[in-house]
Parts: C-alpha cells; structure tokens; sequence
C-alpha cells in the first residue's frame, strides 16, 4: 500500500476510534456494548436495553444518552448536566421521571425507564435514516440508529458531530 493509502487508512481508523468512544466490552442483554434497541420501530426501541445508574456504565456515553434524553424532558437543568458521568443528579432525574411514569423508583435508568422513555420519541420530520428526537425547541435532542440498531446522539457540546451511546467507554466529545 502507497504510504498515503496507509496515512488515509490510520487517519480513518483514528477518526472512526475517536467518534466511538473506542470498542466497548459486551455490556447490554443484546450484547453489543452499545444501546442498542431490539431492531422495532426506532420510536419504540429502547426497553431491552441495559442498566446505567451510579455503579454501572456510570461513565459512558450510554450514560450521557440518558442525561441528554433526561435533559429534553425537563429533569435536568441545563446541557451542562450532560457529561456521560451518572452521579447523584443524574439518578435524582431519574427517580422524579420514574415516579412520573409510574415505575419502579430506584435511580437506574434500566429496561423500564428505557422503555418508558420510548413514548417521548417522535420520528424527525424528514424522518430519514431512522432518526427520532426527545423535547421540543432548546431542548431537542436528535438520536440516530445506525447499522445493527446501534444509537448514537447528537446534543449542544457535540456540536454537530454524532456520538454513539456505548456502554464501556467516554468520548473526547462527552
């Protein structure tokens, strides 16, 4: 390969590496490392996914997801609370938007608080490559499923750039 092939190549695998937040370990029941939905309806896709709260995925992209969609329904305060870190704040929002739903109250935001969260999602208006999106004006959050159901999410301190949601790992962007 022509030494700018290679430079093309490792800059590619860096950028891709980067945009991941590197390659999770196996962390939801799918198996994928990233949430992932079960492959339904992208606006009813979230129940099967993994635990994130305060001991598990607490800091990781998956947990940023959760802060993002917690921050489009008015249980966060500001995108500064959005940080892929799940601490007592995070797991506070999430005890008044379980309490909201009806659902067990305990701070994770698991397979119930996932699924309940399916019902705020709405397909984009050009409703294009499978993308939804959580509240309404400042508060809009864009999520995205990509190949093998995988979501990634866009919000404020993103700018633009998509991160996908996995369990295992920050990004530079989160």
């Amino acid at each position: 390969m022509k030494l700018a092939g290679r430079l093309a190549l490792t800059v590619a695998v860096a950028a891709l590496t980067v945009g991941l937040g590197g390659v999770p370990a196996t962390a939801t029941p799918g198996g994928s490392g990233y949430v992932d939905g079960d492959g339904g309806a992208a606006t009813n896709d979230w129940a099967g996914e993994g635990v994130v709260n305060q001991s598990t995925s607490a800091r990781s992209a998956a947990a940023g997801l959760w802060q993002a969609f917690l921050f489009s329904q008015g249980y966060l305060g500001s995108w500064d609370d959005v940080d892929c870190s799940f601490g007592p704040n995070t797991a506070s929002a999430t005890r008044r938007f379980q309490a909201d739903r009806g659902l067990t109250v305990d701070g994770s935001a698991g397979p119930q608080s996932f699924g309940a969260a399916d019902n705020s999602l709405r397909l984009a208006p050009d409703g294009a490559y499978d993308q939804v999106l959580a509240g309404t004006g400042s508060r809009t959050v864009s999520y995205l499923r990509v190949t093998n159901n995988i979501y990634a999410f866009q919000y404020q301190a993103t700018k633009g750039a998509w991160l996908y949601a996995s369990y295992a790992n920050r990004s530079s962007l989160c």
